[in-house]
């Protein structure tokens, strides 16, 4: 548990500055109702951070899935938009 909490407090520490993030914690309850998902990590983080600026906005996003107090897999996606003028559309 040591563990997961180190690396939550780093994944956090690089979010420092942001304008809007989200961290969340989730159990798979599904392990344990069915007998064929027993392999099926049952903990999972996930972190998003969304931040403006006057070129357009950066989103984040960290998934990480724990196992025996480690990280078993990790999924990280970064998306950004540029906005050089006032229309409706950006580049992405």
């Amino acid at each position: 548990m040591k563990k997961i909490f180190t690396a939550l407090c780093l994944t956090l520490g690089c979010f420092a500055g942001a304008t809007a993030q989200n961290v969340q914690l989730h159990y798979d309850f599904a392990s344990s109702l069915h007998d064929d998902l027993k392999d099926r990590p049952e903990l999972r983080t996930t972190v998003e951070m969304e931040r403006f600026d006057k070129w357009g906005n950066t989103y984040l996003s960290v998934d990480m899935t724990y196992d025996n107090d480690q990280m078993q897999f990790s999924y990280f996606e970064i998306s950004r938009d540029l906005k050089f003028w006032d229309g409706p559309f950006a580049i992405h």
